[in-house]
């Protein structure tokens, strides 16, 4: 029985590792693309639009 929730247990740590990962690249992905919109609104001026 215990052997059965410590795999389990094994298992959704694993799904939490996936998750938390994708939630990782997905901001640094988001962040990237953030820095690049602040330099391209820095470089063109493109501010005076918004």
């Amino acid at each position: 029985m215990s052997s059965l929730l410590l795999e389990e247990n094994i298992e959704i740590r694993a799904i939490e590792k996936q998750i938390l990962g994708f939630i990782n690249r997905f901001l640094r992905a988001l962040e990237m693309m953030l820095n690049m919109y602040s330099d391209m609104l820095e470089h063109h001026d493109l501010n005076r639009f918004f």
